[in-house]
């Protein structure tokens, strides 16, 4: 099976996303241009009453296996058009996890003597509910189960304990201790120039500040025309018009060291007639506008996980193993930062692999993952490649 032919288990998982995804019910021919498996069946050449009688095999086993697909008849002129199918989202995911508060759990407070409210809904989405002491069992259950390394289903038990315990009121960190930070994102410092520079932008004022650079390994003075901020993995950067550089640049604000107070007063400059879409889907390690020189990295990406990379026009393919299916694929990095976190949380599924400067980044990354949360690894690092 190549990268190019989607398994039965990955075209159906496929059909889910879709269907999932739409908010009104869709044609056949939209499900057959939306979901891979369906296309590239049809682009190859394959007869559309072939096509037809698998995707009606595949609506069969999902209603066999549970799934709350559902058939609308609505007249159209086109046979083909007339019946859409949909997969309403409130019965596909779980209800929502309410956690009451002390107040409520009862039921609510009596209105009159012998009578109590009936609680309120703020929606009307099936809710579940668990009182505060049914919570709290269940949080110390499930935290024992994530401490026990010998359990197969350590890694779910904790994922179940962190959702739990969001909203848990409490002294969570008191009885389970802090939760672990894997890689720190920006500083409180860095966080503290957003609403500056949002008034800024706003107010379309011109901020100046001194900005460290990577590529040349200096310190320059910037006067840029600020145009939007921009969140990607968890770090904050400016988009901009620098006029010291007479061109649109991208800066990350925790490179920022001294900026000088933005004064009030009228527009410095003209609104920016510029899309941004542009710097909201690219890639936080390629984004426009950057200092840093474009370099090379190669990424080897396990099967399956390189078909998903395929998929997904992750980088450009080098080269595929016939024998074990694994894949080296191709990316234009220029900032090293947040390519390495994004291949690091791949886990095992992936490894940079050229240049070796970006090999070195990876592992001392890793260590510090590794150092940072010791309780999280064994004592060579196991479970963290």
């Amino acid at each position: 099976m190549t990268a190019d032919t989607p398994t039965k288990t990955q075209r159906l998982l496929d059909l889910l996303a879709f269907l999932v995804s739409r908010h009104q019910p869709v044609s056949r021919g939209e499900i057959w241009d939306g979901v891979v498996g369906y296309r590239r069946k049809l682009e190859s050449g394959s007869d559309p009453e072939s096509v037809r009688r698998g995707f009606e095999r595949d609506k069969d086993e999902l209603l066999k296996l549970g799934f709350p697909l559902e058939t609308v008849d609505v007249p159209m002129n086109d046979p083909d058009e007339q019946t859409l199918y949909r997969i309403n989202a409130k019965d596909f995911y779980l209800p929502y996890l309410k956690l009451l508060r002390e107040e409520q759990a009862d039921g609510g407070e009596p209105d009159e003597p012998g009578v109590r409210q009936r609680p309120k809904r703020s929606w009307q989405t099936p809710v579940s509910r668990l009182d505060p002491d049914t919570t709290w069992a269940a949080a110390e259950a499930l935290h024992s189960l994530r401490s026990n390394d010998d359990l197969p289903f350590q890694a779910e038990a904790d994922s179940a304990f962190r959702k739990l315990t969001f909203d848990l009121q409490g002294d969570v960190d008191g009885r389970f201790g802090p939760p672990p930070v894997l890689v720190p994102g920006d500083d409180e410092d860095t966080r503290g120039l957003v609403p500056v520079l949002a008034r800024a932008i706003r107010d379309r004022r011109v901020v100046r500040f001194t900005y460290d650079g990577i590529s040349r390994g200096e310190r320059t003075e910037r006067e840029v025309e600020p145009w939007s901020l921009l969140y990607k993995q968890s770090r904050w950067y400016l988009i901009g018009h620098d006029r010291t550089r007479d061109d649109r640049r991208v800066f990350r604000l925790s490179r920022i060291r001294e900026m000088d107070e933005v004064t009030e007063g009228k527009p410095e400059f003209a609104a920016p007639d510029v899309d941004l879409s542009a710097w909201d889907d690219a890639e936080a390690w390629n984004l426009p506008g950057m200092d840093e020189p474009e370099v090379e990295a190669l990424v080897r990406f396990r099967f399956p996980r390189s078909l998903w990379a395929e998929r997904n026009d992750m980088g450009e393919l080098v080269e595929t193993d016939p024998d074990t299916g694994d894949a080296v694929r191709r990316f234009a990095v220029r900032s090293s930062g947040p390519f390495v976190r994004w291949v690091l949380g791949q886990l095992d599924d992936a490894e940079i692999v050229a240049p070796a400067d970006l090999v070195d980044e990876a592992r001392r990354l890793r260590q510090r993952v590794i150092d940072a949360n010791p309780s999280l690894f064994g004592p060579d690092g196991e479970g963290a490649r």
